[in-house]
């Protein structure tokens, strides 16, 4: 748990940078590098695909935990409120990785990357 933890730490933490950069560059009336922007959302996709692999493993470890008689009680019940807290969770999760993956592969304008950009920092 403690790695699931720093690593959606880290996915916060540089979606809240790239947010405020993107902001404050935009209020002191100044070009966004857009450089640097593209390498910190870079950083971003990365880092959150190596977090929610960690998230589905756990997942998944919960899973095959529940189906042992032992624990079917206390176990089933975790596991539901995970499930139910995945299901809601679709947009901040799946939505960002979806965008951040498409700049990555499909080249896009600096205007479209710059509101995918701000998009999926939003959603983190």
């Amino acid at each position: 748990m403690p790695v699931v933890f720093i690593f959606s730490a880290m996915v916060s933490g540089i979606a809240a940078v790239m947010l405020l950069y993107m902001s404050a560059t935009k209020m002191r009336r100044k070009a966004i590098d857009m450089r640097c922007v593209d390498t910190i959302a870079m950083y971003l996709f990365y880092i959150f695909i190596i977090d929610f692999s960690l998230e589905m493993l756990d997942l998944i470890h919960r899973i095959y935990e529940a189906t042992s008689p032992s624990a079917v009680s206390t176990s089933w019940f975790t596991l539901v409120s995970i499930l139910a807290y995945r299901n809601s969770d679709f947009l901040g999760t799946l939505t960002p990785l979806i965008l951040l993956f498409l700049t990555q592969v499909v080249k896009l304008t600096e205007v479209l990357r710059k509101r995918v950009y701000a998009t999926s920092g939003c959603l983190q």
